[in-house]
């Protein structure tokens, strides 16, 4: 099958930049400037890759995306948009099975190019996957090898974490506000911290959590082990329920965002959390910390450790449908409520 790719996009602009940067690279584009058309497009031709916006005129930009993922699974999809929140990146990635995002102005010839090479590598990989399960177990041996290699170049780099963090790149350094009160150094030291937060979680969480019962064994290993002055506690509701994979990831990031805020602030304190599912698709969340004596006052008074807790909990925010902080004698209390169901709406 030949390299084609559909670009779906509204701006005339945006569709006339990228045929420029691309009419000479050994891949058919063709372009569908609404989403009917788009739809349409998909309906009658096969395509290896689909470039595509998420906001049209016509229809809504995630029925789009659901139609590729549920009708079109073997079709890669990368989004190029002018704007996205953490939470929205983990939407399109976890529940949508999109392979990259990159945001206005892009750089073309640089990282969506590589995106859009490896997104053609990604196709051919699968499809060489289903190749091998359709051949003669005498050939499997010899066709699993040369498979292996690919697969291995394609989602594999020399660091665990690398392609994920692709996936996030572009967006790094938009989560933080502009930080008017902080001076310059202050304001580096703020989007480095927001670049280690999302390296280190995509780094040490390549697999999903998997079962509810996981989060403890997990957060437990990455925070509580070695230390003897923290303490951890989970408890969990007796509600008998199916949960969706991406909903207990999507838990566990919350949990694990305020956690780790807190090392930054103290060695020793005591962690209790309370995870009360009211249905498959709705839970209640409650982290309560007990600090040392002045800790998080100390934290309160200093602008740039301010700005640093509001980077963790804005990505929390992000993710529930509603978010409480308030101090509690002795610590202080987060309450969380997350909903599988909660519309994720993007920018125009």
């Amino acid at each position: 099958m030949e390299n084609r790719l559909l670009l779906i996009n509204k701006r005339a602009e945006v569709v006339q930049e990228f045929l420029r940067c691309f009419e000479h690279e050994d891949f058919i584009i063709d372009v569908a400037m609404s989403g009917v058309e788009g739809f349409e497009r998909l309906r009658d031709t096969e395509y290896k890759v689909v470039v595509t916006g998420t906001v049209f005129h016509d229809i809504d930009g995630e029925k789009l995306l659901n139609y590729i993922a549920k009708n079109k699974p073997e079709t890669v999809c990368i989004v190029y948009t002018t704007k996205l929140s953490v939470a929205q990146v983990a939407y399109l990635t976890n529940r949508l099975h999109v392979f990259r995002v990159f945001l206005r102005p892009g750089d073309y010839r640089g990282e969506m190019l590589t995106g859009i090479q490896e997104a053609f590598e990604l196709y051919d990989v699968r499809e060489a996957e289903k190749e091998i399960e359709k051949e003669e177990r005498k050939n499997l041996e010899m066709q699993k090898e040369r498979f292996d290699e690919m697969r291995q170049r394609v989602m594999e780099r020399e660091e665990a974490d690398t392609l994920l963090l692709r996936i996030f790149e572009p967006i790094l350094n938009k989560i933080v506000e502009s930080g008017d009160d902080l001076e310059e150094v202050e304001r580096a030291q703020l989007l480095s911290i927001e670049r280690q937060i999302i390296a280190q979680y995509m780094k040490e969480n390549q697999q999903p959590v998997g079962g509810l019962g996981t989060v403890e064994v997990k957060l437990r290993h990455q925070f509580f082990e070695g230390f003897e002055n923290r303490r951890l506690r989970v408890q969990t509701g007796s509600m008998v329920i199916q949960l969706n994979q991406s909903f207990v990831d999507s838990v566990y990031m919350c949990i694990w965002l305020l956690v780790r805020r807190i090392t930054m602030l103290t060695k020793s304190f005591q962690t209790d959390v309370t995870i009360d599912f009211e249905t498959s698709t709705k839970v209640n969340v409650d982290v309560r910390f007990k600090l040392p004596d002045g800790v998080w006052q100390e934290e309160e008074n200093r602008a740039l450790s301010k700005k640093i807790t509001a980077v963790h909990e804005q990505v929390v925010r992000d993710l529930c449908s509603d978010f409480i902080r308030k101090p509690e004698d002795g610590g202080l209390v987060y309450h969380m409520l997350l909903d599988s169901q909660k519309e994720v709406v993007f920018d125009t």
